[in-house]
């Protein structure tokens, strides 16, 4: 336990992948921490995660439960299971309010990801998590070479449906009568992606299966899965309080390193970037910790005085240059290993 369990070097939003995996780095660089999980995740109703080698197929419960077994063994991590609901900046650090409990840190990191907006489709929620997805690279292989719907207005189901070529060659894109560019459409045509206009009304099947899609035009499909492309949003509200320049689809405005336009406010996993999926989010997570620390030794270092957080700056050495965070190297290969791997012949 912290010697105050108020104050802390570091408070972690969010007990997903990226919160948890950053809260470990950070105790590994002697940091005090204090992890906040509301409990809400983003892949709440999936059965299993996948891309993680060592855990492929592992329950996310299961997952999250590994995670916080190995994270008890360090006296300095406590994790506090409820909500953020405010927090603001301090002219030493931040106040953090959860459950009407002020918390004090001198880092604060959003890793509280974001929340899909469902597909205004009757039943939907049935087959979410089981056959209806959002991330081709968790779900994909499940439902390799099946007929599979991709629902998506405009561009963006149109880019998605290019890229589930990867895994099946059965794909019928719905639009909701918001069409792809002609540029795309001549994709889809080239690579035999059908499209269907008309609004679909309602999935059908079983124990979350889907077996098939009723449109409003009478007609019905055969699919076995779906995947969809709608809008996003960061699941934490704290970001616009914070003054952090943030979009409101998709979340926060960082640097490569995760840092955010607001001096001592850091993202990690879903919250920052575009690619998401449970590994990429501790890939994320542990960036952005080993950032902290290198910003660390830019800026400043943390003493403790009385339970006061206090910042004393340090001179920098001219011949001291930022080096890019340990990590950075792998996890870009693997991006681009894993965008070659989706191109389309």
């Amino acid at each position: 336990m912290l010697n105050n369990p108020k104050h802390s070097d570091a408070i972690v939003v969010g007990g997903g992948p990226a919160g948890l995996s950053a809260a470990l780095v950070l105790r590994r660089c002697l940091r005090r921490v204090i992890v906040f999980d509301s409990g809400r995740y983003r892949n709440r109703l999936s059965t299993a995660m996948h891309c993680y080698l060592g855990l492929d197929g592992i329950a996310p419960e299961n997952f999250r439960k590994i995670c916080r077994q190995q994270l008890s063994r360090y006296e300095t991590v406590t994790v506090v299971d409820e909500m953020v609901t405010a927090a603001e900046p301090l002219p030493m650090g931040f106040a953090v309010q959860a459950a009407g409990v002020t918390y004090h840190c001198s880092k604060l990191l959003i890793a509280s990801g974001v929340e899909d907006q469902l597909p205004d489709i009757s039943d939907i929620e049935r087959f979410f998590g089981v056959s209806v997805h959002v991330c081709p690279y968790c779900d994909g292989w499940e439902h390799r070479d099946a007929p599979v719907a991709v629902y998506g207005a405009g561009n963006k189901g149109a880019e998605l449906a290019l890229m589930l070529r990867r895994w099946t060659r059965d794909l019928l894109l719905c639009t909701d009568a918001e069409i792809p560019s002609p540029e795309l459409r001549k994709k889809l045509q080239e690579h035999d992606i059908a499209i269907e206009e008309s609004r679909v009304l309602a999935l059908e099947g079983h124990n979350g299966c889907l077996e098939r899609i009723r449109f409003d035009n009478g007609k019905t499909m055969d699919r076995r899965a779906l995947f969809f492309s709608t809008s996003q949003h960061p699941r934490s509200r704290l970001l616009a309080g914070l003054g952090c320049n943030h979009t409101p689809e998709r979340g926060t405005l960082c640097d490569d390193d995760g840092m955010m336009s607001v001096a001592g406010v850091d993202a990690a996993g879903d919250a920052s970037r575009e690619r998401s999926t449970c590994y990429f989010g501790c890939v994320r997570g542990r960036e952005s910790r080993t950032s902290y620390q290198q910003s660390a030794h830019d800026s400043g270092r943390l003493d403790v005085a009385n339970d006061t957080l206090q910042m004393t700056t340090l001179a920098r050495c001219s011949t001291f240059g930022r080096r890019p965070p340990p990590g950075k190297f792998l996890l870009q290969l693997l991006e681009l290993l894993v965008g070659a791997m989706v191109q389309v012949d």
